[in-house]
């Protein structure tokens, strides 16, 4: 997988760079396999994250709705970038765990 690395019951989520409509078609089949290996917990590494469009967004939100707010995390996130300024349109802000 190219997106999804997982550990356990873990599906870790890292995009390096831009996360768009052509990587969030391929993050939601790496996503389905990972659940299908029995993974439970997502968690979303936006450390290397630059940018983030609406259908990607909407992979954040379908996964949350599958897995449940307890089982998804969203970590490193730069406050009050864009990325962060979409959670918050989004109403997902909340989920995220961690700032740097």
């Amino acid at each position: 997988m190219e997106y999804v690395v997982v550990r356990n019951n873990r599906a870790l989520v890292t995009i390096n760079g831009v996360f768009r409509a052509s990587i969030s078609v391929v993050l939601k089949a790496e996503l389905e396999q990972a659940f299908r290996q029995g993974c439970q917990k997502v968690v979303f590494d936006f450390q290397n994250t630059t940018f983030i469009d609406s259908p990607s967004l909407k992979v954040i939100l379908k996964t949350l709705d599958s897995v449940g707010a307890e089982n998804m995390d969203i970590i490193n996130v730069r406050r009050n970038d864009k990325i962060h300024n979409s959670f918050k349109r989004y109403r997902i802000e909340n989920y995220i765990s961690s700032f740097v």
